[in-house]
């Protein structure tokens, strides 16, 4: 848990606060995926290790304390590990973003469900993320081709990769990165 100190310098959003997210990480990571996107992601956020966002933004790191932490706790405990697959290569053309997809998605939707249900605050009911994993991210039209050339190249025979998806962690933008406050497990 981050102490009030460790807010001093964070990426401010519009409204002045630093802010957190959730993510599932994607384990194990296959072999050679984490060097990919270091190569391939532009953006301080290649160093959060290969993940789904289910909730960006969260809650303001200011907010972050014991009790939120427990009420998070709560929520994960309400959702069972879960196993999937990610095979689909896709991209977000006009943001630059080639990633997978990760299937089936209602596991991920019973993680929204439920850290919906604990901190209805966080963001009003309505429709899912694109649940995905980020390979690559920035750069033009060229670089994003480049990039799915080189993963088609590297690992389009390994797919689908499997995960197990087993907890949530918590995320906070502090300076140019970021940087894990939590990790919370789902129920065995």
């Amino acid at each position: 848990m981050p102490d009030r100190a460790s807010t001093a310098g964070a990426d401010a959003r519009p409204d002045g606060r630093a802010w957190t997210g959730l993510v599932v990480p994607a384990e194990p990571v296959p072999r050679g995926v984490a060097s990919f996107r270091r190569r391939h992601i532009h953006h301080p956020g290649a160093a959060v290790p290969l993940h789904t966002t289910v909730a960006t933004p969260f809650l303001p790191l200011s907010d972050i304390d014991e009790a939120v932490l427990a009420r998070l706790r709560a929520a994960a405990a309400r959702v069972p590990s879960f196993d999937y697959l990610a095979g689909a290569i896709c991209a977000f053309p006009t943001t630059s973003v080639l990633w997978l997809a990760p299937s089936p998605a209602r596991p991920f939707e019973e993680v929204v469900d439920a850290i919906r249900a604990a901190f209805p605050e966080v963001e009003p009911a309505g429709a899912y993320p694109t649940f995905h994993l980020t390979l690559a991210m920035g750069g033009g039209d060229a670089e994003m081709a480049a990039a799915l050339g080189d993963f088609r190249e590297g690992f389009e025979a390994r797919l689908p990769f499997r995960f197990r998806a087993d907890r949530l962690d918590l995320y906070a933008e502090v300076g140019s990165g970021f940087r894990r406050l939590a990790r919370v497990p789902f129920a065995p």
